[in-house]
């Protein structure tokens, strides 16, 4: 028998390898590395058991079952391999670790590993020599899938995956022209120690003489037609195992031929065993001892005991536990099952497992105690369960079953838990939106928990997000039960700067259709009901506005006048009684018109428009006018105290007196056609005008006190000078003075202070002299 050595060893990559060295006679080189650290024991002792295939292949695939087994002191585990020999002498390894470097990552529970040697036998991949680790998910007894085979990009591909949890990772090397993996069948190796096959290799810090677990490689789609097994272990004292000794080496001396495929034949040596047929290879026994009983808690009557079902030689068998343990033999890998529950169980009431597996593998020797309990059914129905739903539960256990306020919630639509049901009593929940809520039961029968719940539609809520709903939502959001009738109330006006500018409502859209909320009343707005049987979506629309103030001057700009009445347009848009302060919609243009005062159109005539985009004072100079007279006389003298009395263009009549300056001021007074009568000392005078053609008329009087002192002064002097002509003339013949009859002199005299004197007339009236 050759001896065969694995060149894959559990170090971290990039340990160096130590060189080849010749062994024996027909046996391969040596490769070998610094064993795990995780030893007290400097010396490593590398046990190996294999299958040389003697067949070519272009690709090779086997299957693996993931078996946890531990070396108690380097706390480190076995590789199971498969590997391939190329046609150009190139050795390719993959497969499945144990627990190599531990507490390293990779290097912990399961990982991939893999390495590649030259035709020369030294390490090229990893880079740097030793072997390679990459994670995957791998639980135990985990079918495993491990692949060897060329690409069309002329690599190799090493390829690891779980089929249970299909976690997977590969690593390629260039196939450096081969396309065949070559099989051996003049020996178990060439010169390097390469062969094409599979491997279970296993350090330990001491030497290793003891079966290991059972580990199932196999192939149910080729069937190999010979192989060469063996088993070998060597001791490496030195870093590098450049001084290997050999403990042991034994395999069959020929190829072992698979005549009848599905016979497995076996060899074994130094405590340890090995079988092979044309599909698998097992190393370790194939076959294990199991005891096997049942016990039962809880108590209970009516049940049996439990079946047991195992597979010995390939042919299934069944056994029927007692309380007392029983021996059986069952094929090393095979998966027994024990009955999940005790004859005599009932839908409701059973002795089932209690923490154990139904199933398992007959891996090694084992003691399988299986204990039963007596169980009641929980049938949860509706609700969404957090913990503890529908199940078995043991007699007497206290359960806490955990629910979802709501769940379901999809497209505006969700249920709501109400209440539940149990043991014939309906109980309400304090209904929430969200979070959990608990049931307590206990199990002293079967228990069956109905949880109550409604559908529920949601609201949605935009363009006021604290509108006030009437009533509110059940569950403190804005979800509500169907068929429920929801209204919705929102400020009309919102204040953003107070007097200045604010946002009113001008719609509210209601699942896509806009209704137009007609008036400017103050206060709350509430919609119509609205009906919760769907899912329901309503926007408040609301349009910003500015405070506009208008300023009403005459044309001057010097006075400030309120109007009686004016129009904004757009239509709708009327103002009057003095008001002069509006809230118009951002970015509307308005037209002021039709501003009357006392009773007369006095809109400018330059166009009054004006966009808002802003809050804003706009000030508005009306045809209106000062109008003032300038009584005068013919020598331009002031007169004071002329009466001036003047109809308007609205008809309405202003009286006023002229001051001692002759000013007549008749104050503001629309443009139009007037007529104004001025009289002074009964004597009147006319004057027309419009005062948007002129504000100041000048009157002149015919007659004025000034005039009139003159005047008399006037014939005053006359009468004097005709006097004094009548005294230096001498008297004629014919005149003399006479006396009137019956009456005295009547002569007037003037006095001191120039005024008339009376006296009496021949006729006994009096007379009036103008001076």
């Amino acid at each position: 028998m050759a001896l065969i050595l694995l060149l894959m060893l559990p170090v971290q990559a990039g340990q160096p390898l130590s060189a080849p060295r010749t062994s024996q006679p027909a046996a391969p080189a040596i490769h070998s590395a610094e064993p795990p650290e995780a030893t007290s024991d400097p010396t490593s002792y590398d046990e190996q058991l294999g299958v040389t295939f003697t067949q070519n292949f272009s690709a090779i695939a086997y299957n693996v079952t993931a078996v946890e087994q531990t070396d108690p002191t380097s706390q480190t585990g076995p590789a199971y391999l498969l590997n391939g020999l190329s046609s150009a002498g190139y050795w390719y390894q993959v497969g499945l670790a144990w627990n190599w470097n531990p507490g390293s990552t990779p290097g912990t529970g399961f990982d991939m590993v893999y390495e590649v040697f030259d035709s020369a036998g030294e390490s090229v991949l990893p880079l740097f020599g030793g072997a390679g680790l990459a994670s995957v998910s791998v639980n135990p007894g985990d079918t495993v899938l491990l692949n060897l085979y060329f690409s069309s990009a002329h690599e190799v591909v090493m390829l690891v995956r779980d089929y249970n949890t299909g976690s997977s990772e590969s690593v390629t090397y260039s196939a450096e022209g081969a396309t065949t993996f070559v099989g051996q069948s003049a020996s178990t190796s060439n010169s390097n120690g390469f062969f094409t096959g599979l491997m279970t290799e296993w350090w330990h810090p001491n030497a290793y003489y003891q079966n290991e677990a059972t580990v199932t490689y196999s192939d149910p789609h080729f069937a190999l037609k010979s192989g060469w097994m063996w088993m070998e272990e060597f001791s490496c004292d030195e870093p590098g195992c450049t001084n290997a000794a050999l403990l042991f080496i034994a395999g069959t001396h020929s190829p072992t031929q698979y005549t009848d495929p599905a016979q497995l034949l076996e060899f074994s040596s130094h405590n340890a065993t090995e079988f092979s047929d044309a599909y698998d290879f097992i190393t370790g026994p194939a076959y294990t001892e199991l005891m096997v009983s049942y016990s039962v808690s809880g108590g209970g009557a009516g049940y049996s005991p439990p079946t047991f079902s195992y597979v010995n030689g390939g042919v299934g068998q069944s056994l029927v536990l007692s309380r007392t343990p029983q021996t059986v033999e069952a094929d090393a890998g095979s998966v027994w099952n024990v009955s999940l529950s005790l004859p005599g169980s009932s839908g409701d009431e059973r002795w089932g497992l209690a923490n154990e597996s139904q199933t398992g593998l007959a891996g090694s020797t084992q003691t399988l105690d299986f204990a039963y309990e007596h169980q009641f059914l929980l049938v949860v129905t509706g609700g969404s369960p957090v913990q503890n739903q529908s199940g078995w539960y043991g007699v007497g256990a206290s359960v806490e079953a955990q629910f979802y306020y709501e769940w379901g919630e999809a497209n505006g639509s969700r249920l709501s838990a109400i209440g539940y049901s149990l043991g014939g009593s309906t109980v309400s929940l304090d209904r929430r939106g969200n979070g959990t809520f608990e049931v307590q039961l206990t199990m002293g029968a079967p228990q069956s928990l109905k949880i109550l719940s409604t559908t529920q539609f949601q609201l949605t809520i935009s363009g006021y997000p604290q509108a006030a709903p009437t009533p509110q939502s059940p569950t403190g959001d804005w979800w509500y039960d169907v068929g429920t009738d929801v209204q919705v109330s929102v400020p009309r006006y919102v204040s953003i700067a107070t007097g200045q500018s604010r946002d009113h409502l001008s719609s509210y859209t209601l699942d896509g259709a806009t209704a137009v909320i007609v008036g400017s009343e103050r206060g709350t707005f509430t919609t119509p009901a609205i009906v919760m049987s769907a899912p329901r979506s309503i926007d408040f629309n609301y349009q910003t506005e500015y405070m506009i103030t208008f300023t009403f001057t005459n044309i001057a700009g010097n006075a400030i006048v309120v109007p009686g009445a004016f129009v904004i347009t757009p239509a709708g848009s009327y103002l009057a009684n003095g008001t002069s302060a509006y809230w118009v919609d951002a970015g509307t243009t308005i037209h002021v018109k039709d501003i009357v005062w006392q009773g007369v159109d006095v809109t400018p005539s330059e166009p009054l428009n004006y966009t808002v985009t802003s809050p804003a004072n706009e000030n508005i100079r009306l045809d209106i006018y000062y109008l003032t007279f300038h009584v005068s006389d013919v020598f331009g003298l002031p007169v004071s105290g002329a009466a001036v009395q003047a109809t308007l263009s609205n008809g309405s009549t202003v009286a006023v007196e002229s001051e001692t300056n002759g000013t007549a001021p008749v104050g503001l007074v629309p443009s139009g056609q007037f007529i104004a009568t001025v009289s002074y000392l009964g004597l009147p005078t006319v004057v027309t005008g419009d005062p948007s053609q002129g504000q100041n008329y000048a009157v002149t009087v015919l007659l004025s006190a000034p005039l009139l002192v003159l005047v008399v002064l006037a014939v005053f002097l006359i009468l004097v000078l005709s006097v004094f002509r009548r005294r230096r003339s001498p008297p004629s013949s014919q005149e003399s003075p006479q006396s009137e009859p019956g009456g005295g002199a009547g002569i007037a005299t003037l006095g001191r202070t120039g005024a008339l004197a009376h006296g009496p007339s021949s006729t006994g009236q009096n007379s009036m002299a103008l001076l």
